[in-house]
């Protein structure tokens, strides 16, 4: 029978799989199956979360379940989720791109555009105070501003 790096002993195969980094952990579980499997399991997912993102909400939780010796509540949690999620949420802050776009409906129409009329707004000057109300501009789409 061949040894495979799989089926190695899971003290080396978290060693190894510790030193790539944790988005390059995620895609190594498209190598095959026997990878998926090996890279899905909750111990190594564990000891990934608390070796990449130790200070992270989800590490300094599980490393109060595992003080607390709660081992229902780490059995029961998907903590390959949980990995993925974090390496998802720190590859993008790392790389300064968004994870999600949310596009905001914008009103486009110019009649609709109404100034903001100003509140309690004042000069003050060497003890001498003058109101201050000018309407802020509002450009529209077709002013001829660039705006």
């Amino acid at each position: 029978m061949a040894l495979t790096l799989t089926g190695l002993p899971y003290t080396i195969f978290t060693d190894i799989i510790s030193r790539l980094s944790a988005t390059e952990a995620i895609l190594c579980q498209r190598i095959s199956r026997a990878f998926r499997e090996a890279l899905t399991r909750n111990d190594l997912c564990i000891s990934l979360i608390l070796t990449h993102f130790p200070r992270s909400l989800e590490g300094r939780r599980l490393r109060a379940l595992l003080r607390a010796g709660d081992l229902g509540a780490l059995e029961r949690g998907d903590w390959a989720a949980v990995f993925a999620r974090l390496a998802r949420r720190y590859f993008h802050l790392g790389n300064a791109v968004p994870w999600k776009v949310v596009k905001v409906p914008v009103l486009k129409d110019d009649k609709r555009l109404r100034g903001v009329t100003p509140w309690n707004r004042f000069l003050s000057l060497n003890g001498k105070t003058a109101p201050f109300h000018f309407w802020d501009p509002v450009p529209g789409p077709g002013s001829g501003d660039g705006g």
